[in-house]
Order: C-alpha cells, then structure tokens, then sequence
C-alpha cells in the first residue's frame, strides 16, 4: 500500500511546523505522538500516565493551552508504543489507530463524565439503558483500572489489530443477517445499532452487502463507521443567541416563505433521481444512481456545483479522503456581514442507495430531497444580507459511514472555526399517513437542542403545520449530523417519521430500493420542512435589511425545548407576511440553471469562502463598532461611510485633502512600534491580533484598499505583521505611496506564520499633517481565510492561487 494523500500533507505540515515554528519538537527520548482532534494537554498526559508540565517541558511549548492537530509532541518516559501490522504502508501512525482492545464504558448517569486519568480514548457516545456508554479504546489490560476507578466496563475485542469496526442500524433491515452474511462479530447490540467488528481487507464487502442488503427484501442496511480519534468531549460553547420573541414573525422571512413552491422542489429532485435531464457542463446527464461508487457520481458533484455557479455564487469542491477513497463534497457560503467568522451550516448528503446501487438508485426520498431543499434555499437566500455565515453543504459517502461529512467536520476542528450549529436535512418525502410528523434527532447536547428548539418554533411561528417529535436519547447516528457530534459542535438530524417511539412510525417502506422514486415523494410535506429550515437559518443568522445589527447579541433565544418526545399542534392558517423584501438579486425558485463549469463573477459584499475555511478576522469589513484598535494620534484611524468598497462602511487612515487634524501636537509623537515622529508629523493606524492556524494548508491575507496621496514625498501607506507582545515588526507586507480612485485588492500568502499569533497592522503615515500635501487610505473587507482541503476543481490548496482568483472576481 502506499502512502495516501491526507498522510503526507499531515507529515508536511509536522515537518513545516518543526522546521519553522517556536515550541518545535526538538530531538529527545520517548514516544512521539501525533495530536489528534479534540486532544489536549491533559487528555494526552492522562492517556500516558505522565505530567501535563513533563510534556511542556519536553517539547519547549510557550503556551500550555494551545496544541493543534497534526502537531508532533515528545511524551517522554512513556513506554514506546508499536505500530499495528500495515499502519507504515497506510501511511497512518501508531496514535491513528485504536488502542490495543475495545471497551465499552458505562452506563454512567446523564450528566456524569468519565473520570479524569482513564487509560482510554473514547470513540462514540451510546444511549444505554441508565445512562450514558461509550466505545472507547486502550491496553488490554485497563479493565481492572476501569473497574477501580467506579467505571463499569465490558471487554468488547481484546485485539484491534488489522480491524474497523461500524456501527449498523439495527432499525433497518436486516443488520444482524448482514453481520453473520459477511462473519462479522457482532461485538455490542443496543435498541438503534450494533456494532461489527470484522478484518479491514473485509470493509469493501460489507460496504457493498449493506447496499445489497439481505433477507428476503433484500433492503439495505445504514452503517456509520467507528472513529479512531478521539470523541470531543463537549460541544463547543456557543456566544450568546440572538433573542427571537416566541410570537415574533419577522417579515423578511415571511416574504420568503411562499416563495419555496412544490415547483421548485419538484423540479431539482426530478433532476437529481433522473425523472428529468439534469444540466452538467454543455449537455445534460439523466441521473440513474448517485451511489458513491457509481459512474455517475463525479456528475452529480459538478450538476451541484454548477448550480451555484449559475447562479453568479462561488461554490467550492472539498475533497475528502478515508484510505484509498476519496470524493468531494460541495459547499458554498453566503458571507456574514458582522461576524463572518460564525458559520451556520445546513445541508445533507446528495449520494444515494439501493439494492442494485451501481444500475438503478433513484433516491427519491433519501435524500434528493434534502438537497434540493438545500439548493432552493440557498436559492432563495442569496440575495439578503446576514449578520454570520451561512454555509450550504452537500456530503458524499453518507451512505457509506459519514466518510464525507466526518473528514470535513474534523478539517474545521482542526482549523478551530466557530461552528454555531448544523442542520441536517436527510430524508423527508415520505409521508404516507398525512400526519405531517417529523423527527428531530437533537442527541442529549445542550445547544444541539437550543438549535431543535429554534426549528420547532420557526414551524410554530410561520405556521408550517409539522408535528414535530424531539429525540433526545434515543437520537440516531445515522446521518452527518453524528460526524459534527463527535467533534464538538452543535446539530440536529431532521428526518420523516422513520423511528418508533412516542409516535409509531411511518417508515418509507422503499428506503434504499430502487422503489424510491419521484411518483412517490410527498411535496407538500417537503415544501413544509423546507419552509421551516429556511426560517430557522434566516433567523439564527440574523437576517437583516439597511444597516448591520448591533455588533452584541442580545439575550439568549426565548425558544424553549422539551427533553421528550412532543409533537405540536397542526395549524392550517397560511401567513400573510406584512412586507415582502426586496432582494439585492431576484430568486428564482422555479427556474432550471443554465449550466456553466466557471462561476460568473459577480462583486458582493458577501463573497463566499473556499471549503473547510475560517476567516479569522473579526470585523473585516467595518460595519460595525468593535474588533479594531485604532490608536490615538493626531490623525487617528477610525470608521467612515465616506467610502465603501461593499455595503455601509469602511475604515479610514490618514487625513484626506478635507480632513482635519484632531489636535495640536504638544511634541514628537510616539507609535506603537515604539518609535518617534516628528514634531508636525502622525501616525494613523488600526489594528488586530488573529491567530494562524497550524493545521491549515492554505492561509491568505486579502483585502481591499483605495489610496491617496498628493505628491508628499515623505509620506507612505504599509501593511505589517508583528508580534502582539513586543510589537516588533515581523514582516512588511506593503509599503508603498500611492493615489487611486479605484478600489484594489492585495493578497498576501501567510502560510510562513501558521501556527502563532500574530496582529495586523494598517497605517497610514503623513510627514507633516499642516501641510496640504497629505496621504490617506480607505480600507475595507480585510480577511485572513485559512483552508484545509481541496480547491474550487479538487486541487491541492497548498497554493492560494489556486482558489483566490476565483474568490477575488
């Protein structure tokens, strides 16, 4: 086997950062580890039994609290760990891998987390009947420190060598006719899953017999595979939520509503289950199977692409990668115009299933209607401005374990980007009985559920008539949601009625066949749960018209949830909205796209970020009041609506021909760098600490400027990196004296500062603010994006040029 391509970037990142980096691992005795998301400090030195300050010293870290994935550390005096038969031609390191055995751990009482310095890493949360259980991993011989530690504990495979292990859904065909069919060891059985272990040059096979399926239907059988990194052991604390009143109808969103039609739903899942011809490149494909293996799914990802692309938005492709596979995913961003750096995701995987998946799966129900739900609002969305990002997602390989949502969920754990919450719409066009009865499998998270809680009200307040059943612990992990689960971040699966519980279900009896087609999707249910997905994105991310919000969320939403399972009532009202908004660009909800493969280029404020991205500049386009440092001088850098280069405001250096100094300087000023400037003379400046992340494979400074300078010889504009501590000037990304009337844009490669903290520095320097020769600047959408994955057609993003140019128009 050879090595794969996530294995070597990881390895090129390790060596970048130990040849570049501070706090590099120098050569010492002990085992080397390879930090894995979710990791810290303490879990690392809990796992090897060995100090917290031990590591630090080791490894010359400056700052005990920050580690980043993929980073090499020195664990020294612990034992030297071996490296499982086939990892080195895999390409994956010892800490890659299980531990030595399986454990399942549990039940502890909700609420409880494991004890602190267990010789295990934890894998997966389960529902166990008392409490909470885990799927963990270590020595074989922690039973016993388990057991003396209060944690009840059953050996579940004491060799994990040359294995995977998958979670089946015990709620879908026939699972453990499956297990036995392929002589897998059915390892643990709870009331939603099993879990199989059986010898990895075995996986295909079980893949391909779960599509298959068994039994006298022949019905395929749902799988998630079981991680080998750490579980994330909380979510990611959220800020505080923007406070939507319990009886509020906002307008804009209102107006909206009426515009997801069953047209328009009707027409992208006829394309994407092959009732009409699809739009890719030039011609059109008629879809037959989007199965991840099929000859068409390389299709289906460029028909996704360029329905955005048609519509003048920037998609981007996100490769992902499990062994020897790989795909892309499909994303694309409506830029938030206040806290870009806040990402609300909502989409569902667009690959489908069936029990002939290479010739013949429409995926009707599962889950073309969840991904034309997501295209229509998207559709419908990209014309209004909101206050955080909202990212619109299609995932490959959902069928096959979450392959494409788990390696994208891990990229932004790693890239440390502020996922609010996901939505995940995966399969609801089934609604035999008309009860309208949805499934929210919100898990035992707290803002997991706050997010549940903002769907149920949405349906509440604009009148969608769902009746909405809430899954706390009997939540299933069958879908992406469970990838962003086990990394810490908020999400909820929103699904037909498909599992008993309070209500009886109301199963596709055509799930994963090749019965699942068009003729027998319900598309006023979908249109209804569409309707409410919208409302609930619009609304989380602030949707808004005029000028941005306030900079501060209020209190957190009034929104409320119950822990069981409570379907709403059935109103049969339709509302009338107060105002319909006027987009920025028409929708249109029921138009078919006209194909092209390049996006169309279209200037907005709103301009969306490559996949598996974070911006790590707070503010970036002065809206607001808040983020920015702009030192007191005699010619003090501030906010303007005097010039934009996109929406309201902008920022302002230096003193433009009518602008007056603030004040009279009693002598020389002194700057932040540290030095002197003339009597007479002033610095203007503004700046910004971010932090550069270690494990991004691509990093860029961009932003937009308009200069001015009348012929002041003495005078310049300058972009500088610096140390936030000293101020000492890193390096002089532009210096220059300049006059234009147009905006320009410069972008700068950070990827030489990955791994540290760094602060931004604009400034503006006029040799002599009483004179009438003076130079100024205009400063506005400043970004820092780092990106971890693949570019716009599946290339590496090592090289920015290889996305900016389609991002910068």
């Amino acid at each position: 086997m050879c090595w794969t391509r996530s294995a070597r970037r990881v390895l090129g990142l390790v060596l970048l950062c130990a040849i570049l980096l501070p706090g590099a691992v120098a050569a010492q005795s002990g085992t080397r580890y390879i930090v894995q998301p979710g990791d810290s400090l303490r879990s690392i030195a809990e796992t090897y039994r060995v100090s917290v300050s031990s590591i630090v010293q080791a490894n010359g870290l400056t700052d005990p609290d920050f580690i980043w994935s993929g980073q090499a550390l020195i664990i020294p005096g612990a034992p030297e760990r071996s490296v499982e038969a086939g990892a080195a031609e895999s390409g994956l390191a010892a800490a890659d891998q299980l531990g030595q055995a399986l454990f399942l751990l549990g039940p502890l009482a909700e609420g409880t987390a494991l004890p602190d310095g267990l010789p295990v890493r934890a894998h997966a949360r389960l529902a166990l009947p008392g409490g909470t259980g885990y799927i963990a991993s270590g020595p074989a011989d922690a039973v016993d420190r388990l057991a003396a530690a209060g944690v009840p504990v059953r050996l579940l495979d004491a060799d994990t060598a040359g294995k995977v292990y998958y979670f089946l859904d015990a709620a879908a065909g026939d699972a453990r006719g499956l297990a036995e069919t392929i002589g897998a060891a059915v390892l643990y059985a709870g009331g939603r899953e099993l879990l199989v272990g059986l010898p990895a040059g075995d996986e295909r096979r079980l893949l391909d017999e779960a599509a298959a399926g068994v039994g006298p239907e022949r019905r395929a059988v749902a799988l998630a595979l079981l991680p080998a990194t750490a579980l994330v052991a909380a979510e990611q604390p959220l800020p505080e939520r923007r406070s939507i009143p319990a009886e509020s109808v906002d307008p804009m969103v209102a107006g909206l509503l009426p515009l997801v039609t069953q047209s328009a739903l009707s027409q992208r899942i006829g394309e994407l289950s092959g009732v009409y011809p699809a739009p890719v490149g030039t011609g059109s494909v008629s879809f037959y199977s989007r199965y991840t293996w099929g000859g068409q799914i390389r299709s289906v990802e460029q028909y996704l692409y360029e329905f955005y692309a048609s519509r003048g938005l920037t998609p981007r492709y996100a490769t992902w990668t499990y062994g020897s596979y790989s795909g892309r995913n499909v994303v694309m961003d409506i830029r938030g115009s206040l806290h870009p750096e806040r990402i609300w995701l909502i989409g569902g995987h667009f690959d489908s299933n069936s029990n002939l998946p290479y010739s013949s799966a429409p995926g009707a129900d599962d889950n073309a209607s969840g991904t034309a739900a997501t295209l229509v609002i998207a559709d419908l969305l990209r014309g209004y401005q909101f206050a955080d990002t909202i990212r619109f997602i299609h995932f490959g390989a959902e069928e096959q374990g979450m392959w494409g949502s788990r390696s994208y969920a891990a990229n932004l754990r790693a890239l440390g980007a502020q996922v609010m919450g996901y939505i995940d719409l995966d399969m609801f066009g089934w609604d035999s009985n008309g009860d309208r009865v949805v499934e929210l499998h919100s898990g035992t998270g707290t803002y997991s559920n706050y997010l549940a809680a903002a769907f149920i009200s949405a349906n509440t307040r604009y009148l969608q008539g769902l009746n909405v059943e809430l899954k706390g612990s009997s939540a299933s992990r069958f879908s992406d949601h469970s990838s962003f689960w086990d990394y810490g971040y908020p999400a909820f699966l929103g699904i037909e009625n498909f599992y008993d519980d309070m209500i009886p279900r109301d199963r596709n009896p055509y799930y994963h066949s090749t019965g699942d087609i068009f003729g027998r999707v319900n598309l006023d249910y979908v249109a209804r749960f569409t309707r409410a997905a919208l409302a609930t994105i619009a609304e989380e991310a602030g949707i808004y018209s005029g000028a941005p919000p306030s900079a501060s969320p209020t209190a957190t939403s009034t929104a409320t949830f119950t822990p069981t399972a409570t379907p709403t009532s059935t109103p049969t009202r339709t509302p009338t909205p107060t105002r319909t908004p006027t987009p920025t660009r028409t929708p249109t909800p029921d138009g078919s796209p006209t194909a092209t493969a390049t996006p169309s280029a279209t200037p907005t404020a709103a301009a969306t970020l490559p996949p598996a991205c974070v911006d790590k500049v707070s503010n970036g386009g002065f809206e607001v009041t808040g983020s920015w440092t702009f030192p007191t001088t005699a010619s003090t850098a501030g906010y303007t609506t005097a010039q934009a280069h996109s929406a309201a405001r902008a920022a302002q250096f230096g003193l433009p021909p009518a602008a007056q100094a603030l004040k009279t300087e009693a002598g020389p000023e002194r700057y932040l760098l540290g030095g002197l400037a003339p009597l007479g003379a002033s610095y203007s400046s503004g700046y910004q600490k971010i932090y550069v992340p270690a494990a991004a494979d691509s990093v860029a400074l961009s932003f937009w400027y308009k200069p001015g300078s009348q012929a002041a010889d003495g005078d310049f504009q300058r972009v500088l990196l610096l140390e936030p501590s000293t101020y000492a000037v890193i390096a002089t990304l532009m210096r220059v004296r300049e006059n234009n009337t147009a905006w320009q844009e410069k972008v700068f490669d950070l990827r030489p500062y990955r791994g540290r903290y760094v602060v931004i520095y604009f400034e503006v320097y006029n040799d002599n603010i009483t004179g009438t020769d003076r130079a100024w600047m205009y400063l506005d959408d400043v970004q820092v994006l780092a990106c971890s994955g693949a570019g716009r057609d599946g290339g590496s993003l090592l090289d920015p040029s290889a996305w900016l140019p389609a991002l910068m128009h």
